[in-house]
């Protein structure tokens, strides 16, 4: 077992002081001299304890989410435990189950409000988790090369898989334009809200603009996307990267008050929720997972979708997204949204499908989630049209 010295450090300051992981990634590499080559493996390897940390404690008697050990103990697991090997001996587990989500390090909400015995997309979903998450890229403009260290992915348009080990994002290819980095759960969504280039557009949960850029390339530079972002320094992001794109038809705001209702042919409200599906990228945010903090979340999405479905015209579509994998954060929505709002019904995506042909089978075609044979991260789509 080989360890990289300041992976294990990280990851010790992590469960020191609970920081977000990637910033204290982030202020790790800013302080040294660390090669580019070394910083990928470096990240995974720091990803890997995170996430299968609650194994190898449950392994040795402890529950780290009824309490958490003394940081002595948490070093020591850390420093004797072979994670990659760990990692193995659950993918080796069969595929058929029987399966519990605490089995694989999570804890106990998943099994509460997502785990469903029997679904394809459960285990799927498992196993996914305790992998290293690939990189992925989305080709924004189809008539650029590939570019080199990399490949598409087959069934998905424009979605490309960085095969190198070294993920050099300075590389002139990537910082020139035309390339973002982007999980496929966010590449097949935005593929699946299917926007043509005479719609105006409202991306109304725009953060840092990965969503809006995948967009923009859908409608070729055309028609109108408007992308609120209430967050200032996230609203930046997203215009530079526009900038850097070429893209000219992207219109930002951070005031939803400049709206006109009833404007758009689609809005796309990708809410805010506990991001139960990206745990492959975001591993630190099992530690942080709670019963409370999902049922405020669902309260707010709700209130999302209703506020910003008043800026869909007649006949025009709403589509809601979260990348959570619980059902109190997706299914129980909409189907609230449904209730209370007799204006709108549910669509189908399959015209979408259809057109870009997707390899999307075996689910409702009026919602999407943790796709099973795509190696995505869990992820929620649904959309609805407005009668009048």
């Amino acid at each position: 077992m080989t360890r990289n010295p300041l992976s294990l450090t990280i990851t010790s300051e992590f469960f020191k002081t609970g920081d977000r992981l990637d910033w204290l990634i982030h202020q790790t590499f800013k302080r040294g001299r660390i090669p580019v080559d070394q910083k990928g493996a470096i990240t995974d390897e720091v990803y890997r304890m995170v996430r299968l940390f609650p194994v190898a404690a449950a392994r040795r008697g402890l529950d780290i989410f009824s309490g958490k050990p003394p940081l002595p103990e948490i070093n020591r697991i850390l420093k004797t435990t072979d994670f990659e090997e760990l990692a193995g001996s659950l993918l080796a587990l069969p595929i058929m189950g029987p399966h519990d989500p605490g089995q694989f390090g999570l804890p106990p909400v998943y099994k509460s409000d997502w785990w469903q015995p029997g679904a394809v997309t459960s285990p799927s979903f498992l196993y996914r988790s305790v992998q290293q998450r690939p990189v992925f890229l989305r080709q924004l403009n189809p008539a650029q090369p590939i570019p080199p260290g990399t490949k598409p992915v087959k069934g998905i348009p424009g979605a490309l898989v960085w095969e190198s080990e070294i993920r050099d994002f300075g590389e002139p290819w990537f910082k020139a334009g035309g390339f973002e980095v982007q999980d496929l759960s966010g590449q097949l969504a935005s593929l699946l809200v299917n926007p043509k280039p005479t719609f105006k557009v409202l991306d109304a949960c725009s953060g840092s603009g990965g969503k809006t850029m995948t967009l923009a390339g859908l409608m070729r530079n055309r028609g109108w996307i408007t992308a609120l972002s209430v967050n200032e320094r996230e609203a930046a992001n997203s215009r530079q990267r526009a900038r850097k794109n070429r893209f000219s038809n992207i219109r930002f705001i951070t005031n939803p008050g400049s709206l006109e209702a009833g404007l758009f042919d689609q809005v796309w409200v990708d809410a805010p929720c506990s991001g139960s599906g990206t745990i492959r990228r975001n591993p630190d945010l099992i530690y942080r997972m709670n019963r409370e903090q999902i049922d405020r979340s669902s309260v707010v999405q709700l209130d999302l979708l209703k506020t910003y479905s008043a800026f869909v015209k007649p006949g025009g579509f709403l589509f809601y997204s979260t990348c959570s994998v619980f059902q109190s954060e997706n299914e129980s929505v909409r189907q609230k949204f449904l209730q209370e709002s007799p204006g709108f019904s549910a669509t189908s995506f399959k015209a979408a499908i259809d057109f870009h042909g997707l390899p999307l089978v075996d689910q409702p075609d009026y919602r999407f989630e943790s796709i099973p044979h795509v190696d995505a991260d869990g992820f929620y789509l649904t959309g609805f049209r407005k009668e009048h």
